[in-house]
């Protein structure tokens, strides 16, 4: 996350915010990922 955090506090040139969206994209679905997962261990 830090990576992150210092990749979103400087300027970009438009490859690294196109690289910055994907990266905001794949944690979001990571974050989805995660909740499945838990609610499946929960159902087991």
């Amino acid at each position: 996350m830090v990576l992150h955090e210092r990749f979103v506090d400087r300027k970009r040139s438009k490859s690294e915010e196109e690289l910055l969206k994907r990266l905001e994209e794949s944690v979001t679905t990571a974050k989805k990922d995660l909740e499945l997962l838990r609610e499946i261990l929960d159902r087991i």
